[in-house]
């Protein structure tokens, strides 16, 4: 099976009576064990990542009792020192990191990025995986494309494979998220991330 990485972006105007206050963190009603917070990506227009810009973001999680982040990191520009010091600082805290990046597995600079943002990645206490995109420019480069060829899927599939493997070396999952792409396709001429799911190794999480 899968494992699924889903990341929660609330408000607490929209949560209203089925939130209610723990200890120190925000709780809901209904499940109690589910352990809430959100991406750094909704503030990187204000708040380009730094190390002093993400250590702010922990504080803010702190004080309005989320119980973690995932630390968006779309070109792994954080250096490894900084990471570790993110890390001291959320531990300290008490808020878990997640960490991810931006990429696709057909980005020309994959590669490159991932192998940074492996490292970084395995320095958190959090969910332990590594995520990034699955789909990436190729969307850009055609605005009325919505599936992957047969082509690009077992390109998708060879590339997936590896990052995961070298993710599981380190103690981490690669996890990916379904975005540009259709959920299925025809099968045919088209290929989503269903297909895509269902021919890579289950090192790969969603």
């Amino acid at each position: 099976m899968k494992t699924a990485i889903i990341v929660i972006i609330l408000s607490l105007v929209f949560l209203g009576n089925n939130v209610y206050s723990g200890e120190r963190n925000i709780v809901l009603n209904k499940y109690p064990d589910l352990k809430i917070g959100f991406t750094t990506a909704n503030f990187l227009r204000v708040l380009p990542v730094t190390l002093e810009n993400t250590n702010k973001l922990i504080d803010f999680a702190s004080d309005q009792g989320f119980t973690w982040i995932e630390l968006r990191d779309p070109n792994a520009v954080l250096t490894l020192e900084e990471c570790k010091k993110i890390a001291d600082y959320a531990r300290g805290k008490q808020i878990g990191v997640a960490y991810a990046m931006g990429v696709g597995l057909m980005d020309a600079n994959f590669e490159e990025v991932f192998s940074r943002g492996l490292a970084n990645a395995a320095v958190f206490e959090g969910p332990r995986t590594a995520r990034a995109s699955c789909g990436g420019n190729e969307f850009n480069l055609d605005p009325k494309k919505t599936g992957w060829t047969l082509a690009e899927l077992n390109t998708l599939i060879t590339a997936a494979n590896k990052a995961a493997n070298q993710a599981k070396a380190m103690g981490l999952k690669y996890a990916t998220e379904n975005a540009n792409e259709v959920i299925k396709g025809d099968g045919v001429t088209s290929f989503g991330i269903t297909e895509f799911l269902a021919n890579v190794s289950p090192n790969v999480g969603l």
